[in-house]
């Protein structure tokens, strides 16, 4: 199935983004990219191009497993939209 895979980048693990994550979460880093391999994935499955999924972030929250994850996404700008609109 070559279109069950997607792209990570070597730097993902070091992006200021990530250490900002896992500060504020309280956890190491390789959690951080745990959880949000979890959501990239099924945000990938769940729409054409990743955009303007009709989600709240309840929702990511819960693909991620860990209910502070969505809005700690958004804190560090990578989440956008309003809930029923994220992308």
């Amino acid at each position: 199935m070559a279109g069950d895979w997607i792209k990570f980048e070597h730097s993902t693990t070091d992006k200021p983004e990530v250490m900002q994550m896992a500060s504020i979460l309280g956890v190491e880093p390789e959690q951080v990219i745990g959880h949000l391999l979890r959501v990239w994935c099924w945000a990938d499955q769940q729409s054409q191009n990743g955009h303007a999924l009709n989600v709240t972030e309840n929702d990511v929250s819960r693909v991620s497993r860990h209910a502070e994850f969505a809005a700690v996404m958004r804190k560090v700008v990578w989440l956008k939209g309003t809930n029923g609109a994220i992308s």
